[in-house]
């Protein structure tokens, strides 16, 4: 099968060309998209297939009908409007809405061209609100490609995957009840344990700024 991952940086970036690799031992195809050139350089230096987003909306050109685009965009995918798409990433607060309405349709312009490149069949966008995982989902959506959403959660086996959207319910509403007694017992137990730890679940990560990881 053919895997799309899109990714900042740093651990993130790695932990999926670790990933790649086993699926590409275990005979698929994975391709990345990611917004650092260093991670991009250590993806291709692993043998994987890999695109760098700033260097695909660069290459978007500066010949842009901007309101078309938005109109087209808005037609094709499945969003109330272009300002959904970018209201929740941290790069546009602050910004002109003329500015982030461009920077979108640039985004989407070059992710349709790696869509159209590699043709995924599963698409795994990462959580974040930032832009490009927004627009991958959506891309991956309207081209019938199955979108995975991996959550790392507080609970006992934290892995929570998700296939397409994570707004539906974890069970149907026949299946909710009440608790029975030592359930309700294993619940306050876990909650109990868990405040009194007073930890996260992750440890924190520290980076050093350096000449090398600048560039």
């Amino acid at each position: 099968m053919r895997f799309l991952f899109t990714t900042i940086q740093f651990v993130e970036s790695d932990f999926y060309r670790r990933v790649s690799l086993e699926l590409a031992r275990l005979g698929h195809e994975p391709a990345h998209v990611v917004i650092s050139r260093r991670s991009a350089q250590e993806l291709r230096d692993s043998g994987l297939r890999t695109f760098c987003l700033p260097d695909l909306v660069r290459g978007v050109g500066d010949e842009l009908d901007l309101d078309e685009e938005v109109a087209r965009i808005e037609r094709r995918y499945d969003t109330p409007s272009l300002r959904d798409v970018y209201i929740t990433d941290a790069v546009c607060s602050g910004r002109p809405e003329r500015w982030s309405l461009e920077r979108t349709v640039r985004i989407f312009l070059a992710l349709e061209r790696v869509f159209d490149e590699v043709e995924p069949e599963v698409v795994v966008p990462e959580v974040g609100s930032e832009t490009m995982r927004t627009v991958a989902h959506l891309i991956g959506r309207e081209r019938g490609a199955t979108v995975f959403f991996l959550f790392y959660t507080i609970f006992p086996r934290p892995l929570r995957l998700y296939a397409d959207e994570y707004h539906r319910p974890i069970v149907t509403d026949e299946e909710v009840r009440d608790l029975a007694p030592e359930e309700r017992e294993e619940v306050e137990a876990f909650i109990r344990g868990f405040t009194s730890a007073g930890r996260p679940i992750l440890g924190h990560r520290r980076s050093v700024l350096s000449r090398m990881n600048l560039r």
